[in-house]
């Protein structure tokens, strides 16, 4: 999740806790890169049928709307597929030369340099 990322308001436990995942991926890819290739994904808003993104646009569409135009460059939700389709290139071959990355998937939400 990009709330491992930085903070944007998530619980802190949720936000800590994936910051740690993040962590131990890049720790584990020093150790195991010659064996496997270990990466993360960062997924920023993803809607999908019946998830929190659902729920919280049925409660109030436009509080939402808004949320999403004011903060996600491409003004929009992501999807499912375009999270797996980046899952899918980190195991692919393509993606052969890339260990211990965390691959945003956020529409551009995030701001960070690093």
């Amino acid at each position: 999740s990009i709330a491992g990322l930085e903070a944007f308001g998530a619980p802190v436990d949720y936000s800590t806790s994936k910051t740690a995942i993040i962590a131990l991926a890049k720790n584990m890819s020093r150790k195991l890169s010659k064996e496997v290739r270990i990466n993360t994904l960062a997924p920023g808003n993803i809607f999908f049928e019946d998830g929190s993104w659902d729920e919280k646009l049925r409660e109030d569409p436009e509080r939402i709307k808004m949320i999403i135009d004011n903060t996600v460059p491409m003004q929009r939700f992501g999807t499912l597929d375009e999270v797996s389709d980046a899952a899918l290139f980190l195991c692919s071959n393509r993606a052969s030369f890339i260990s211990g990355c965390t691959l945003v998937v956020d529409g551009g939400q995030t701001v960070s340099v690093l």
